[in-house]
This record gives structure tokens, C-alpha cells and sequence, in this order.
């Protein structure tokens, strides 16, 4: 009876978000380079509300700032890749995903390795036989996204699962890439940037990791940034984006965001990364966070909870499973636990711009 009691003792003490802090969660990762009295109408709460419940959402980190590059800047491809590795190769490929040349994410879920690489100054992008050793994995898929193309529809874009799992809500931004590139006749891929922009761009990339800048996390966004910075953003050269800490982040009404779904395969004829998404979206509800497509071959990630099975642990017959094969054949999927989920590189696109391409 006593330890039976001490569960209950312990079950009672889980932190639960409350229902404002879960609406200015969902604010916060759709926040874009709008006034910060925006952000506080969108919520719909008391002003004081919302500014405790942000300062909160902060100081328990249960999210943070990182500033994204537009591809315009050097990017005109971004590499996905996910690997199974052995299980006694897990920490080295990590490692080694980590130290590779325009590197920016690497992230390990269960025994899922997923990682993203931007191109660099005299390397050709990351292909396969590049990332996937089959001395250290035993299955892997890498996906080249050409930004002069829509091939990278949502780029770690949570608002969008949030919104559904809390039910919050439209969500406002939902999907957002990490940026296009058009191309016209007769106008060069990208302009041309002079040092001093380059510099300024460099600073801002990097602001989220100098220990100086602590108190610039409770300044509401871009308002706290230089007025130069703030214009980087505003004219789209770089998005300020916030990202949930999965690992931190609390219960919502006693579910928790805990699996993590991983899905590749190839557009069937006729069909379309877009079309994908919406049936996805509309018939299920599903709502990935990341997805991208080289040719036929499509990557996608997908959070859900217990209540709330991912794509992948679609059962068969459930809605999610048959849109699924409406769309794409040569399905592999797996489901991992986030929890023991770790980031083993986390959005450092200062490092990877240091590293690219003059445009």
C-alpha cells in the first residue's frame, strides 16, 4: 500500500501546462516577424497573461530562439538524411554526422539518427555513400531537396502539431520551409552580398549561442535585436524561428508528446509532395514538421502521443495508413520513443554560414 501510494504521490506532482500556457506555446512557435501586441491579441489572453506564461515558457526552456538563413544567402539544396545504425555504431555515426563539413542538425531518437547538412564552400552536397557507412548502419535514406523547387514544404515547423495535440487552434504560420529560391530568366541564382551584410547576418545567426545574450531571450523576439537585425528578418534574409525542447516540454492535460515518427518512400505516378501533405492534413490531421522530397523519394517526421499514433503506426485499414498508400509505394516506417531522445547538434546554422558557398 505504501509504495502504491507513493505512485499516486508522484503521479500528482507531473507538471501539467495550463491552458493558457499551452495557447502561448502555440503563439510562440508561430511566431514570425509581427509586433509583439499581435502575438498577445492572437492568444487571446489577458496581456499579463501572456507575458508571464512566455517568460515562463522560456525560463523552463521549454522552448528557444535560432535564426534560419534564407537559401538565397548560399543554400540552394538542403540534405536529409535518417540512418538505423548498429547499435554499438550509434555514437560514433552521431559523431560523425556531427563533424561533417555544413552539418547544421543531428538528432537521435531510439536507435533513429536524423540529420540535415547545408552545402559548402568547395564540397559537393552529402550523398549517401557519404553519410550511410554500412559499417555503422544497417538501413538509411538521404534526401536532396532542391530549393529551386517546392520539394522542402515544412522545414521543423511545429505550430502545426501543437495546434492539432493542444487544440488550440488554426495555426497561423503553419507550414513554413526553410525558404525558395525562384528562379527567373536571365537573373543570376543569388545576389550579390557584401561583407559588412555578411558580417551582420554572421551576428545574428550566432546571437542564440553567446552567453551574452541571456537577457535578449525575454525581449520579445525581434523588438529586442538591433534595428539592422531587425531588418535582416523583415526583408526575409533570415527567419526567426522558435522550437520546442521535446524533452522538457510538460504534459498537456496528462498526455505528452512522445513518439516520433519517421517515414520515407516514393510519389506513386501522377502524384505530388503537396498533394501528400493536404490529404494528410485535412483527412487525418496529421501535420508533420518536417518533410521534403528529392525526385519521387519523400522523407517526412511526424510527432503524435499515446492517444495519437503517428503516420507510421498507422494500423491497417486506419485513415492515415490508406492515404498513405494512395500516395507512395515502397513505404518504411518506424516509431521512437522521445523519451531518452537526444540532440547531439542543434540548429547551428552560424557554423554552416561560415562554411558556404559565396553567393
Amino acid at each position: 500500500m505504501a509504495v502504491i501510494q507513493g505512485a499516486r504521490v508522484r503521479t500528482a506532482l507531473v507538471r501539467n501546462l495550463t491552458p493558457a500556457e499551452a495557447k502561448v506555446l502555440s503563439v510562440l512557435l508561430g511566431a514570425g516577424d509581427e509586433a509583439e501586441g499581435a502575438r498577445v491579441l492572437r492568444s487571446g489572453l489577458p496581456r499579463s497573461t501572456y507575458v508571464v506564461a512566455r517568460r515562463r515558457a522560456y525560463q523552463e526552456r521549454w522552448v528557444y530562439d535560432r535564426f534560419l538563413p534564407h537559401p538565397a544567402l548560399g543554400y540552394p539544396s538542403v540534405t536529409l538524411a535518417l540512418a538505423q545504425p548498429f547499435l554499438e555504431s550509434q555514437a560514433a555515426l552521431e559523431g560523425r554526422w556531427a563533424q561533417v563539413p555544413g552539418s547544421v542538425h543531428v538528432w537521435s531518437a531510439g536507435g533513429t539518427v536524423l540529420g540535415v547538412f547545408l552545402p559548402t564552400r568547395g564540397r559537393a552536397v552529402p550523398v549517401a555513400g557519404d553519410l550511410l557507412d554500412p559499417k555503422l548502419c544497417r538501413a538509411g535514406r538521404v534526401v536532396s531537396c532542391d530549393l529551386t523547387r517546392a520539394s522542402l514544404p515544412v522545414y521543423f515547423d511545429f505550430e502545426g502539431v501543437w495546434a492539432h495535440f493542444a487544440g488550440t487552434g488554426d495555426p497561423q504560420g503553419y507550414p513554413r520551409p526553410l525558404g525558395r529560391l525562384e528562379e527567373e530568366a536571365g537573373r543570376p541564382g543569388f545576389p550579390a552580398l557584401s561583407p559588412g551584410f555578411r558580417r551582420s547576418v554572421a551576428d545574428l545567426l550566432s546571437r542564440p549561442f553567446r552567453p551574452d545574450q541571456e537577457a535578449w531571450r525575454y525581449r520579445f523576439g525581434l523588438s529586442g535585436l538591433p534595428r539592422s537585425q531587425q531588418g535582416l528578418c523583415r526583408q526575409g534574409w533570415v527567419q526567426w524561428r522558435v522550437f520546442p525542447d521535446l524533452s522538457r516540454l510538460p504534459r498537456y492535460r496528462g498526455r505528452p508528446l512522445s513518439r516520433v515518427a519517421f517515414l520515407t518512400g516514393e510519389l506513386l505516378a501522377g502524384g505530388s509532395l503537396e498533394g501528400l501533405y493536404w490529404d494528410l492534413n485535412r483527412e487525418a490531421g496529421v501535420r508533420p514538421f518536417l518533410m521534403g522530397a528529392e525526385g519521387r523519394r519523400v522523407l517526412l517526421a511526424a510527432l503524435g502521443s499515446g492517444a495519437e499514433e503517428p503516420p507510421s503506426a498507422a494500423r491497417p485499414g486506419s485513415p492515415v495508413l490508406s492515404i498513405l498508400l494512395r500516395h507512395l509505394r515502397s513505404l518504411e516506417s518506424v516509431t521512437e520513443d522521445l523519451r531518452g531522445a537526444r540532440v547531439i547538434k542543434d540548429h547551428r546554422y552560424d557554423q554552416a554560414f561560415s562554411e558556404a558557398p559565396s553567393p
